[in-house]
């Protein structure tokens, strides 16, 4: 089981949070949410966490403004080949999860 950590969350209205709860139950993989006054996490399926679902995991926290670096250890899911498309820093999938980094950024290593 991935644990995805999605707290503060600020919703722009009851349809808002309605939206979040539907969109993140959609992600191929979702399997439970836990929250606990302000702690948020979701829990995903290590086996069913496709690099398509992965993809939407992005797009979702940009929508609520998520920090991305918090998507990192759900990497382990993907394959190798996919997950050092997200590491390497310039390559388009890096740079769609954490934005351009110069060249020599510790993350790429």
């Amino acid at each position: 089981m991935l644990e995805l950590r999605l707290d503060p969350i600020s919703f722009l209205g009851d349809h808002d949070e309605a939206n979040f709860f539907r969109w993140l139950k959609a992600i191929p993989g979702y399997q439970s949410f836990k929250g606990e006054g302000a702690e948020m996490r979701a829990y995903f399926s290590r086996e069913d966490l496709t690099p398509l679902a992965f993809l939407e995991l992005i797009r979702f926290s940009l929508r609520y403004q998520i920090d991305r670096e918090r998507l990192l250890p759900l990497l382990d899911a993907l394959p190798d080949s996919t997950r050092q498309e997200y590491l390497t820093p310039g390559s388009r999938w890096h740079d769609a999860l954490f934005g351009a980094q110069p060249r020599n950024h510790p993350r790429g290593r």
